[in-house]
């Protein structure tokens, strides 16, 4: 029987991991470098997304028009035309008509809708994960982001509208990858069963 091979000496197999752990260090940041170039240049195309939007939507709509997209609740003189809108009272478990409650056209909101949709990546917000766990940061952002493309969104208060629009859009997003299997069912709390959603 052949003798087994010599295993190389402890010091050997430091130096390698050693070496091997600096070309995954010198790896991770050049991905590091990588993942902040694109969120910037994500970033820029997000606000060229947002002023196309706004440029977009003013054709055929007066500057006053609440429902244009060049709306931003002021007059011609700069004062205020309008309140901010409250978000509308309702009961425990019930749900807002989120349209008739921003008061627009269905058009307009399908692409206030749209907009919000495309901002979750762009912000970094994670779809898995219900509103209530989400960054503040990055929902400041998203709602500074709709804002800029869509201005009648800055009439309501503590932006309520678009954060009803980003709940919508997360709650259908984790139940769509429910249904086809990517994610697990929700626990409901309190509770050993598992909930359909």
């Amino acid at each position: 029987m052949a003798p087994a091979p010599r295993p190389k000496s402890l010091k050997d197999k430091v130096q390698a991991l050693e070496k091997q752990l600096e070309e995954a260090n010198a790896s991770r940041r050049a991905a590091e470098n990588d993942l902040q170039e694109a969120r910037e240049t994500i970033e820029r195309q997000a606000t060229a997304l947002a002023a196309a939007s706004t440029s977009a939507g003013g054709s055929g709509h007066s500057d006053t028009d609440p429902h244009s997209h060049a709306y931003d609740g002021n007059d011609e003189n700069g004062g205020q035309v309008e309140d901010l809108i409250p978000r509308p009272e309702v009961e425990a478990g019930k749900r807002i008509c989120i349209q008739a409650a921003m008061g627009i056209d269905r058009k307009a909101y399908k692409r206030i809708q749209r907009t919000v949709r495309q901002l979750v990546p762009v912000v970094g917000l994670d779809w898995r994960l219900d509103f209530r766990l989400q960054d503040a940061e990055k929902l400041g952002k998203l709602y500074r982001l709709a804002v800029k493309a869509h201005a009648v969104l800055g009439r309501y208060k503590n932006n309520w509208a678009t954060a009803e629009l980003l709940k919508m859009y997360l709650q259908n997003a984790r139940g769509h990858a429910r249904k086809m299997g990517y994610l697990e069912p929700a626990v409901q709390k309190g509770s050993n069963r598992r909930r359909r959603v």
